[in-house]
């Protein structure tokens, strides 16, 4: 008997201990305020008391239930705690990525407002160089960091492949401008035959663009 009170009273203290590294982390302001009250802490980490010659098996049994429902609601604040940490920080990066995404939109909606005066002229006029650096100067050359934020920020959403289609057809529509101002700047007989050709691919970038704005406003 004197074995078993022995073992009984070393794993209550151990319990205990658990107990208090459980609550610590489940809410460390709490337990800072309570380890500032000496009688709060005496209440919660002592020991069983009480007489060990005369502590009977109902008393046992007793201590021991209340052990099991002191670490099972010790248990259930950890993972409400944790659950209700979690929800904030989903919140925040929703309305992050709803502020980036209307930002970016914003930009291409700019961006397509200057094409007709930036790109579309030396486009007409097969200006080679014009071209290239149209291309490369602001706000021309802030499409593709616009689009990529719209298509991260709708990766989970309903419009994620539409999105991610949308964006290629541009990103192949500007490149392909890109690389007939290259072949034209080198002399290439392709261009030279069709002097219209910048002008059709000026307007793809156009109509991919509108396209990609429109797919963006609604999955945002």
């Amino acid at each position: 008997v004197l074995l078993l009170l022995i073992c009984l009273i070393i794993s209550t203290r151990y319990e205990h201990c658990i107990l208090a590294f459980a609550f610590s982390i489940s809410n460390p302001k709490a337990m800072h305020k309570t380890m500032s009250q000496p009688s709060l802490v005496v209440r919660f980490a002592a020991p069983l008391s009480g007489d060990d010659d005369t502590m009977d098996n109902g008393a046992l049994d007793n201590s021991s239930s209340s052990r099991r429902r002191a670490i099972a609601a010790i248990t259930s604040t950890i993972i409400t705690a944790s659950t209700t940490m979690s929800a904030p920080q989903s919140a925040f990066a929703d309305v992050t990525n709803k502020v980036a995404s209307t930002t970016a939109l914003r930009a291409l909606t700019n961006i397509k407002t200057q094409l007709p005066l930036r790109l579309k002229p030396v486009a007409q006029s097969n200006n080679y160089v014009g071209i290239k650096q149209c291309l490369r100067e602001p706000p021309i050359d802030g499409i593709r960091k616009n689009m990529l934020v719209l298509v991260r920020g709708g990766e989970d959403g309903p419009k994620a492949g539409e999105l991610l289609q949308a964006y290629k057809q541009l990103i192949l529509a500007l490149e392909n401008m890109d690389s007939s101002a290259t072949l034209g700047m080198q002399g290439n007989k392709k261009l030279k035959d069709d002097p219209f050709l910048l002008s059709l691919q000026y307007d793809e970038v156009e109509k991919a663009l509108g396209l990609f704005i429109e797919v963006g406003s609604a999955a945002a």
